[in-house]
């Protein structure tokens, strides 16, 4: 997901998964603000990334789903329907039809990306 300001200017770039790094790479630079909210334990993935290198890494966010609460979902998902997502600081409430599905993101950022910085 790309978020634009009123100019036009890409301002923060979203990725759902676990992104190459030569994707984050070109986010960071195309954007102010990029995060990626991981649906997989990420700890395979933070390998490649804290190797690769990555423009502005320490500025990326990375936070993952609970993966029980993503099970939830993912059961209670039809063809066709509506729902709707709130954020709260790390707290994610998903409302698909009469059910509110609540959970809280789990920051990695310093796990993942701590090797990447420039001491």
């Amino acid at each position: 997901m790309l978020v634009r300001d009123l100019t036009g200017a890409l301002t923060t770039w979203v990725d759902v998964g676990l992104p190459e790094p030569e994707r984050l790479h070109r986010a960071s630079k195309a954007a102010r603000r990029v995060a990626v909210y991981a649906h997989k334990d990420p700890a395979q993935w933070a390998a490649r990334i804290a190797e690769a290198k990555i423009h502005r890494a320490e500025e990326l966010q990375v936070f993952a789903f609970d993966r029980g609460w993503l099970a939830q979902v993912v059961a209670r998902l039809e063809r066709r329907m509506k729902w709707s997502l709130a954020r709260s600081d790390s707290e994610i409430y998903l409302t698909l039809g009469d059910d509110t599905l609540q959970t809280m993101l789990e920051r990695h950022h310093d796990t993942i990306l701590g090797k990447n910085r420039a001491d």
